[in-house]
């Protein structure tokens, strides 16, 4: 049977992939896409033309990669080829530092939190802040999580939740911990319907089973979470000719809107689609 690949995808993905390491250069980086993306082994003088490297740009990359064990070297007597390492070898060397890191991290989150929230420096404040814009989607889930963390009342998730679970566990965690919490807390995702066999819709499944309401609809477009009827957190919604690539996160102290905003959202949950 044929396997059909898209190339295009996969270079882009393979590009992206080696982005998300600082610890490549730009030439670094040219040189191993071009290597994994071509099986065959390449002369110093052909990867210089894919690439556009200059020579000494290119023979110091090569001299990384083959130090990091990411490309073989094969020097033959008339000249010098070279080719990536198995392409699992190399994804296992470049994903080695993440996972060494996600470890220490899980190791270090608890008595990290413990420590600061005993000092209550992760508590939110009740004095007004206005609007804080931010491009970091850290610094937005940051300022979330104290508020999620400290909630008295309800939290409702609107529009998607993608912003806010799709790049962090830690605040479907933070929701699945309120839920279960003695009765007093809310916590209803009232998001656009996703493709059954979506990881989307695995993902809401997930939540529902560990009692987070979950409902459908379509009725609001910009992703928002509302935290006590007074803690507004948005993502931008630029349309798709407009949108830049980067996402800006507002979170907003505005008790009037947000009590607007919930009471629209609770009509809108008792018309809305139940969960399966």
């Amino acid at each position: 049977m044929t396997v059909r690949i898209d190339t295009d995808e996969v270079a882009a993905q393979v590009r992206e992939l080696l982005a998300l390491d600082r610890s490549l250069n730009p030439s670094d980086r040219k040189v191993l896409e071009c290597l994994l993306l071509e099986p065959g082994p390449m002369t110093a003088r052909e990867l210089a033309r894919r690439t556009r490297c200059s020579v000494p740009a290119l023979y110091l990359a090569l001299d990384r990669l083959e130090s990091r064990g990411v490309i073989l070297r094969d020097r033959r007597a008339s000249h010098t080829t070279f080719r990536a390492a198995h392409p699992s070898a190399v994804l296992h060397e470049l994903l080695d530092p993440w996972r060494r890191a996600g470890d220490i991290a899980g190791r270090i989150e608890a008595p990290l939190r413990q420590l600061h929230e005993i000092r209550g420096e992760s508590a939110p404040t009740d004095d007004p802040k206005g609007a804080t814009v931010t491009t970091s989607l850290t610094s937005c889930l940051s300022a979330l999580l104290g508020h999620v963390h400290s909630v008295r009342s309800e939290i409702w998730v609107i529009g998607s939740e993608a912003p806010w679970l799709t790049h962090s566990p830690l605040v479907e965690r933070e929701l699945i911990s309120k839920s279960a919490s003695p009765p007093g807390v809310r916590v209803r995702l009232l998001v656009r319907k996703p493709p059954a066999s979506s990881d989307e819709a695995r993902r809401l499944r997930q939540l529902q089973e560990h009692g987070v309401e979950v409902r459908y609809s379509g009725k609001f477009a910009t992703p928002a979470v509302v935290v006590d009827r007074r803690w507004l957190f948005l993502q931008n919604a630029l349309p798709p000719e407009r949108n830049s690539g980067t996402a800006s996160y507002v979170q907003l102290d505005a008790p009037t809107l947000c009590a607007d905003l919930a009471a629209s959202s609770e009509e809108t949950w008792a018309r809305s689609v139940r969960t399966p």
